[in-house]
C-alpha cells in the first residue's frame, strides 16, 4: 500500500475511533456527533452567526443546523437577533453550555493522551503541529473544505476579530 494511502488510512483510524470514545464519554450530555465541537467553537466565539460558524469550523450547513438545533434544545446556546440585521441570530453559549464545555475538554484531553502513549512532550508537540499544519494546508481555498460556503471580506476568523 503507498505510504499516501496508508496515512489517509490512519487519520480515518485517529477521527473513527476518536468519535466513538468522545460520543460514548459525552452521551450523558445528550451530545451527538459533532455537538462538542460546535459548542466547543460556540463557547470560544460567541456572537456569530450560523453562516459564519459553518465557514470557520468547516462543516456543512445540514450537520451546523443540526447540531445547533440539539444544542438549543438542550440548552446550551442560545440563538438573538443581531441588531444590525434581523435576519441574521447570533450564537451565544448559555451558563450550563459553559458548564458541559468544562466536561468536554478533559474527555478530548484524555482520548489524545491515550493515542499519545510512548511518545515524548517533543513528538507530541510535533504531531500536534504538523497535523494542524497539514489540515490548513488542506483548506487553502472555502471551496477545498465546503464547497461555496464563504463570508465576504473574511477568509479567516482572525481577520473577523
Amino acid at each position: 500500500m503507498p505510504k499516501e494511502d496508508v496515512f489517509l488510512r490512519d487519520i480515518s483510524v485517529l477521527y473513527r475511533r476518536a468519535q466513538l470514545y468522545i460520543c460514548s464519554r459525552l452521551k450523558q450530555f445528550g451530545l451527538v456527533g459533532e455537538d462538542h465541537k460546535m459548542l466547543l467553537f460556540i463557547c470560544d466565539h460567541d456572537g456569530l452567526s450560523q453562516d459564519q460558524i459553518v465557514f470557520y469550523t468547516k462543516l456543512d450547513k445540514g450537520t451546523v443546523a443540526r447540531s445547533m438545533t440539539r444544542l438549543e434544545e438542550l440548552g446550551y446556546i442560545a440563538r438573538h437577533s443581531d441588531p444590525s440585521d434581523k435576519r441574521k441570530n447570533a450564537v451565544y453559549p448559555t451558563e450550563e453550555g459553559f458548564a458541559v464545555k468544562a466536561e468536554i475538554l478533559p474527555v478530548i484531553s484524555d482520548w489524545i493522551g491515550s493515542a499519545l502513549v510512548g511518545f515524548d512532550e517533543t513528538e507530541k508537540s510535533l504531531i500536534l503541529d504538523l497535523c494542524n499544519r497539514a489540515a490548513h494546508n488542506s483548506c487553502q481555498s472555502p471551496e477545498q473544505c465546503t464547497g461555496t460556503n464563504t463570508i465576504k471580506g473574511a477568509s479567516s476568523l482572525s481577520e473577523m476579530e
